[in-house]
């Protein structure tokens, strides 16, 4: 049986060594409720405090800014949910090739009295500014625009939006999931009023991730108020905290903030050497060759479907879109114009801090004589 090659890290990382020790001792010593006032208690509300100041260094803000979830599709639920509660009505924005998490919410809105604009996209995946500007109206009250398109790694000009939003009143809110991993992000200096991300992204746990809220700009008593009970996270989401995998987070943003860029150089790398790899077979890129992140590829190869290539080259763990809709159709590929059949035959390959250049080119090599079989 031949070694599994892992190539969907944007679907999940697995979780770095170093985490994993944070894990098994927050587990064995950090067992107190941090809102607890005995000794064990305060412990761990000094563990849990100490997180969120490593993870407010990361991203250059205070640490209040940071409030924990368990990952970013309940983040994007307290922004888009908690920001419309207060309101019978309003119009919100996004961009069709947005992730699920964004989208069902708006949907939601939308089946409740609520307006939305669904921006659509070219065929590289890329915004018109200019139509994002047109589409505001008076009563716009969110623009959410994910930073990295985690099926196309596409990158977004998030600086542009943001200076839109502003001029224009309107809150911006950004699902950085996928953009912490490959880019330097500093929320406060991009004009962010809200982002999203989560831990299984940057080789931390599942289960965990951090909404951000810029607390000059946002009210925070507006955002939030779907989970109904404790104060904890400074009233916005109530439950007790998951200690072990929040200071497992911490760990793996402290991972990132020493490897970062050393990550998206050997990211860069290992790309470029899958590309010269397969050009022996007539294959076309899906999304923009300018703006895209360095971890990603989606690709197809045309008279060849993609459920075909992981039937046959079953040790090569690669993907067909979002993790979260990978029964259907990808729409972020259907939003840029790809044709269903080209969407069959489109396939997306992600690379990461544990994935080697041998594995790369040996991928890339099984791919090769796949295809150069069926097509001969």
């Amino acid at each position: 049986m031949k070694n599994l090659i892992y190539l969907d890290y944007q679907a999940s990382t697995p979780v770095a060594p170093q985490v994993l020790e944070t894990l098994n001792e927050a587990y064995k010593t950090l067992f107190g409720n941090p809102s607890s006032l005995h000794r064990t208690g305060l412990q761990a509300k000094a563990a849990l405090d100490k997180s969120r100041r490593q993870i407010a260094r990361f991203f250059g803000v205070e640490p209040k800014a940071i409030h924990f979830t368990s990952g970013a599709t309940e983040a994007n639920n307290l922004v888009i949910k908690g920001l419309a509660a207060g309101r019978k009505s309003g119009h919100v924005v996004t961009i069709a090739t947005e992730h699920s998490s964004v989208l069902a919410p708006i949907e939601y809105l939308a089946a409740n009295g609520f307006r939305s604009t669904l921006l659509p996209v070219d065929r590289e995946g890329r915004l018109d500014l200019g139509l994002l500007e047109a589409s505001l109206e008076p009563d716009t009250f969110l623009i959410s625009a994910m930073m990295v398109n985690n099926e196309t790694g596409v990158i977004h000009p998030i600086a542009k939006i943001a200076e839109i939003a502003r001029r224009k009143g309107v809150l911006f809110h950004c699902d950085a999931t996928q953009g912490v991993a490959n880019l330097r992000i500093k929320p406060r200096e991009l004009g962010i009023d809200l982002m999203s991300a989560s831990g299984h992204k940057i080789y931390g746990p599942k289960g965990v991730g951090i909404l951000y809220v810029d607390l000059d700009r946002v009210d925070r008593s507006k955002v939030g108020g779907l989970l109904h009970g404790g104060p904890q996270e400074q009233g916005m989401r109530a439950g007790t905290e998951n200690l072990p995998a929040i200071c497992g987070l911490a760990t793996a943003f402290q991972l990132l903030e020493e490897s970062l860029e050393k990550d998206r150089e050997e990211a860069l790398a290992k790309k470029k050497c899958f590309l010269e790899c397969l050009a022996e077979v007539p294959f076309e890129r899906n999304g923009s060759n300018d703006a895209s992140a360095p971890s990603v590829l989606n690709l197809r190869i045309k008279g060849i479907t993609s459920s075909s290539l992981m039937r046959n080259l079953d040790h090569l763990q690669f993907s067909t879109g979002s993790a979260c809709s990978a029964s259907l159709p990808s729409h972020v590929l259907t939003a840029m114009g790809v044709s269903p059949e080209q969407v069959q035959e489109s396939f997306r390959v992600g690379f990461g801090r544990f994935t080697s250049l041998e594995e790369v080119q040996q991928a890339a090599g099984e791919i090769v004589g796949y295809v150069k079989n069926v097509l001969k």
